[in-house]
């Protein structure tokens, strides 16, 4: 991992393009990425998990495009017969371990196409459905910075990772709508989505032994900035063709 985290990075600082993003009328942008005049600017690339990649020469697909996941984690993607207004088409499904770590745990991440703007709020949201032990706590939680978080690296001392608070559900369903916002500092090129696991001390449950199974239903990922007149970057298109090249050639690797 500290290998691919070091392809990333030496990939990103040399062939994409932040030159900051721009305010107004991008027009080309907008209408690539707002439906209508009332919707708002995703920063995320594939955010609804709805593109799929495929290795051509394994006939087979070879996870979601323009996301990344850690070698212990399982992912599949998830058709959706129902559900599908609020889910669309596809579901990012993820399969792991639980080891008894309380602390953040990387699940997936994904390369910004575009620099975030120093002191600008931006609000990170998506849904989740969680199926776990039941004398488990689970929390979704984010890091956003240089590099894609990996604990207990010395890259990763200085990033902070933080849980999400704000939960909401979702009627009818067994999904739950999150939120998170934040001020960038113009650094952040990766975004880190993962989880925060510890056992329910209430009451005399006993301790749990061995590894638990953790299976998770993201979907519907949103990176929104505060401020509704900021669009895209003017090297978003360009970024997102390299960044969906340079995920899909260290997924065959």
């Amino acid at each position: 991992l500290s290998a691919l985290n070091s392809i990333f990075i030496h990939h990103v600082k040399t062939t994409l393009s932040f030159p900051g993003n721009k305010t107004g009328a991008v027009l080309l942008f907008c209408l690539f990425l707002c439906n209508s005049s009332y919707a708002q600017t995703n920063l995320l690339l594939n955010g609804g998990f709805e593109d799929v990649n495929t290795c051509t020469e394994y006939e087979s697909e070879c996870g979601v495009e323009g996301w990344f996941y850690l070698k212990d984690v399982k992912a599949q993607m998830l058709s959706n017969e129902t559900n599908s207004n609020l889910l669309g088409s596809n579901s990012f499904g993820i399969f792991y371990n639980w080891q008894g770590y309380t602390d953040f745990v990387p699940v997936i991440g994904t390369i910004l196409p575009c620099r975030l703007q120093k002191n600008n709020q931006y609000t990170f949201r998506g849904i989740i459905s969680a199926r776990l032990n039941p004398k488990l706590i689970l929390k979704a939680g984010i890091c956003v910075g240089e590099k894609f978080y990996v604990p207990k690296r010395p890259f990763a001392m200085n990033m902070q990772p933080h849980p999400i608070l704000s939960l909401k559900a979702v009627a009818n369903t067994n999904f739950f709508e999150f939120e998170y916002s934040f001020i960038a500092d113009g650094t952040e090129r990766y975004l880190t989505f993962g989880t925060y696991i510890q056992e329910d001390t209430l009451g005399a449950k006993k301790n749990l032994s061995g590894s638990q199974t953790v299976s998770l239903v993201l979907d519907n990922f949103q990176l929104i900035p505060g401020n509704n007149k900021e669009t895209v970057c003017a090297d978003f298109i360009a970024n997102r063709g390299k960044i969906f090249v340079l995920l899909m050639l260290t997924a065959v690797l």
